[in-house]
């Protein structure tokens, strides 16, 4: 990797068994702390603002033991470069690196208002369908991004995906590349010994567990855990003991999905599934293609509305006080109508036919902006009119009501068409590859100038 990383002095003296916690309104840098955001053995992530441009960040500040330790900050250090290096909006970018006084390592990272995925998981049970289907292409995008600059985290899991909203709709930001290796030439030799094991056991795959080589192939199944998780509530192992655990992602199979979730279409067992191959060469290799099969086929999934659940329990609750009611003294005539008032009944029909509904008014349609990441650089992108909307990497808007077919091209590359649901989807990746070789056209041949 290009750059050295930051030295820094070693503190001799023997550290205290507990670190000082920051206060509200002590300084880090140009930065004000607001509160605690989480702590863990690592150290404490704080809310800080900068107060002269109401900037809001935060600080992962590392405990005094770790700042001590030379492999500890020189990983510290690694997270912060990997991900800067990715650039990708679903990852979580470091921008400032210091000290403290008392010789602790800090780094400021962007804030995200919202919270860590392993909460919303726990809070909400089975994850909404269409809270998965964004958090999955958020994911898969950012991992894409990772994978193509030979990097791989290592350690995906719930609690390292924050979430956040925009227009209401669920943004996922992967935190936390702490144990992430770079692949390639460019590799750093690796910083933990041989045959050491990295990574959350519940979402290690088959060799992470056998403690081999790890590639971009280990995140794949990571992420299988997590949409398992996403759309299930549970993961699809558990076992009593580490050993029990790794027994069993080894050697046996996940129950589908689908009949964890009956709503959920067989389709999704078998993308869900091969996620979760124990032979990685088995695994898919792009993610944004397993996120985005998933929202076609997720897309008929009926969301069920809160107030269609709520609805018959209430109904049934008043019968119930009703009911109730009469059984436990003789109601008066005034009391039996306004029980009676209490349960809504379907009115009587009429003998003559009712009139047609009004028309609702017309609405503009809305239109949305989406973000096109990829390359190469200067791409074209034309919509389905052929008229041209903009370029890769940039900005385009698009009306929201229905699925558009894109074209992207480029000379020298092979032209390439995406479906795009704007309502869903507000960041899509291309890559273009580079067109073959080809003979020269002879006089009466017509010639491609985007081949």
């Amino acid at each position: 990797m290009a750059g050295e990383a930051p030295q820094f002095e070693r503190r001799d003296s023997t550290p205290p068994e507990r670190d000082a916690p920051l206060e509200r309104g002590d300084e880090v840098g140009e930065y004000r702390i607001v509160r605690v955001l989480g702590s863990g053995g690592f150290g404490t992530v704080y809310e800080a603002v900068q107060p002269k441009i109401d900037k809001h960040v935060a600080i992962k500040l590392l405990s005094r033991k770790h700042s001590s330790d030379s492999e500890a900050v020189a990983r510290f250090v690694d997270e912060a470069r990997l991900a800067n290096g990715i650039g990708h909006r679903n990852i979580v970018g470091t921008f400032s690196f210091g000290e403290l006084a008392d010789g602790r390592c800090y780094h400021v990272m962007d804030y995200v208002d919202g919270e860590a995925l392993d909460a919303m998981i726990a809070r909400e049970g089975k994850v909404s369908i269409p809270d998965c289907v964004q958090l999955l292409r958020g994911v898969a995008g950012a991992l894409d991004a990772a994978h193509e600059r030979g990097i791989v985290h290592r350690d995906l899991k719930p609690a390292n995906v924050l979430v956040g909203r925009e227009d209401d709709v669920a943004v996922a930001r992967i935190i936390d590349f702490g144990i992430a290796k770079l692949l390639g030439e460019d590799a750093p030799r690796e910083r933990t010994e041989s045959g050491a094991i990295l990574g959350t056991p519940e979402y290690m795959a088959p060799e992470q567990c056998r403690g081999r080589g790890v590639d971009a192939r280990t995140d794949v199944y990571a992420f299988g855990v997590l949409a398992y998780e996403l759309l299930t509530g549970q993961r699809p192992f558990a076992g009593e003991d580490r050993v029990d655990l790794f027994l069993k992602i080894t050697s046996r199979a996940p129950q589908p999905p689908s009949e964890l979730r009956p709503e959920l279409p067989r389709a999704v067992d078998a993308l869900v599934l091969g996620l979760l191959e124990k032979d990685p060469a088995a695994r898919p290799e792009r993610l944004s293609d397993v996120a985005r099969a998933l929202g076609d086929v997720l897309r008929d999934v009926p969301a069920e509305s809160a107030k269609a659940r709520v609805w018959p329990w209430l109904l049934a609750a008043a019968a119930v006080a009703v009911v109730g009611a009469l059984m436990l003294r003789p109601p008066s005539r005034a009391a039996v109508a306004a029980s009676s008032v209490a349960i809504p009944v379907a009115p009587p029909v009429a003998s003559h036919a009712a009139p047609a509904p009004a028309p609702l008014p017309a609405t503009a349609p809305t239109r949305v902006k989406v973000e096109i990441q990829g390359g190469p650089s200067g791409a074209e992108v034309l919509g389905p009119d052929g008229r041209s909307l903009g370029s890769v990497p940039g900005v385009i808007e698009l009306p929201g009501a229905e699925a558009v077919t894109l074209t992207f091209r480029k000379k020298g590359f092979v032209s390439q068409k995406r479906e795009l649901h704007p309502r869903e989807e507000r960041t899509l990746t291309v890559t273009l590859t580079k067109a073959p070789p080809r003979a020269q056209p002879g006089p009466d041949d017509p010639e491609d100038p985007f081949q």
